[in-house]
């Protein structure tokens, strides 16, 4: 029988916090035009409506935005052409406040001038703003040309603005307006720019009613737990299997129901160039003032459910967490003495 040995991992905790989005009212004036020539033949222009968000629950502003490709001369090609559309940073107001991008999506909603959405292959999906450009046509099957006997087309795209609700808006809440500009990209087929035009519009962020409470999730490892140890140092630890409890080990913050999950981060445990395979060690979790709520599973790799549970207001929940491994498992009796390790994840899934 090969010599008593350690067996350790190391806990790893994470935090969650989710929160439930509510709409703010902005306000955009009608802003800016702007038009750009970058090539003697295709060109663009821009312009821009106005946007009124009044309610915590977000607002849709439809053809808040206007983009047009102009078409000038003969025998003009350009095949597998990209649309594509940026923020520029930053979207701020005098006060120094700023407002994220990715809360603000911009959708096409139509093109005129001869060719569908459809052929032209647009992404009809809202798509989250972002400082680098994003795709709404992504190499078109459609050219963009004008024949041997044409001399000028003029292809019009209309865009809804979708801002999204949450109470984060109430931050952002003031009488001072916000600057948001755009820039609308026709890319060749080699990804360099034809033709770009910028509008903007000012947005003026101010709700009315009261914010929604919004969901309150956490969860942590306790300090005494952060480094779980399993010691066998007697033949009778490999004979009835070892255990270990750590009392309150493990906390659970949720206003709704949730699942809490566990994963290893290897698939083995791991000492140098020996393992073992982290199955050999179960998980117990309980919670210690209702045996009835809790779960046990064998550690693994993939991301394991080992309970689901109703929610525990805004105050945190207590529970135990007990490693053990079983009776007489030959994979302990022929793992060579040292002390083993691996990483376990904890998770927290609203429900």
């Amino acid at each position: 029988m090969n010599m008593p040995h350690r067996l350790r991992w190391r806990n790893y905790h994470s935090i969650m916090k989710n929160k439930l989005f509510i709409a703010v009212v902005t306000f955009i004036s009608i802003a800016f035009f702007y038009s750009q020539k970058l090539s003697a033949q295709v060109t663009s222009e821009s312009n821009s409506s106005w946007i009124e968000l009044t309610s915590y629950t977000g607002s849709t502003t439809y053809n808040a935005f206007r983009f047009s490709i102009n078409l000038s001369g003969k025998n003009i090609n350009y095949p597998n052409w990209s649309l594509v559309v940026r923020a520029n940073p930053p979207i701020t107001n005098p006060e120094g406040k700023i407002f994220d991008p990715t809360k603000i999506s911009i959708r096409i909603n139509q093109v005129t001038g001869g060719p569908t959405l459809a052929d032209l292959g647009a992404n009809q999906t809202p798509i989250p703003l972002s400082f680098n450009d994003k795709h709404i046509i992504n190499r078109s099957s459609f050219p963009l040309r004008n024949g041997p006997e044409e001399y000028y087309k003029k292809y019009t795209f209309d865009f809804d603005v979708l801002i999204e609700g949450g109470s984060y808006l109430e931050n952002l809440k003031t009488w001072s307006q916000y600057i948001l500009s755009l820039t609308f990209s026709v890319l060749g087929a080699n990804d360099k720019s034809i033709t770009q035009s910028s509008p903007q519009v000012f947005m003026q962020i101010y709700p009315t009613g009261t914010p929604p409470s919004e969901p309150t999730y956490g969860i942590q490892v306790n300090s005494n737990a952060r480094n779980g140890l399993l010691e066998f140092k007697t033949i009778t630890d490999y004979v009835n299997g070892v255990s270990q409890t750590y009392q309150n080990g493990l906390s659970v913050t949720s206003n709704t129901g949730y699942a809490v999950q566990v994963r290893s981060l290897k698939t083995n445990f791991e000492a140098g160039t020996h393992i073992l395979p982290v199955s050999a060690v179960s998980l117990e979790i309980k919670d210690p003032n209702n045996s009835a709520v809790g779960g046990t599973i064998s550690l693994s790799g993939n991301d394991q459910t080992v309970f689901n549970a109703t929610n525990s207001g805004t105050q945190p929940r207590l529970f135990n967490l007990r490693y053990f491994t079983q009776p007489n498992d030959e994979r302990m009796l022929n793992a060579k003495p040292a002390s083993y390790e691996t990483t376990l994840v904890y998770t927290l899934a609203p429900q």
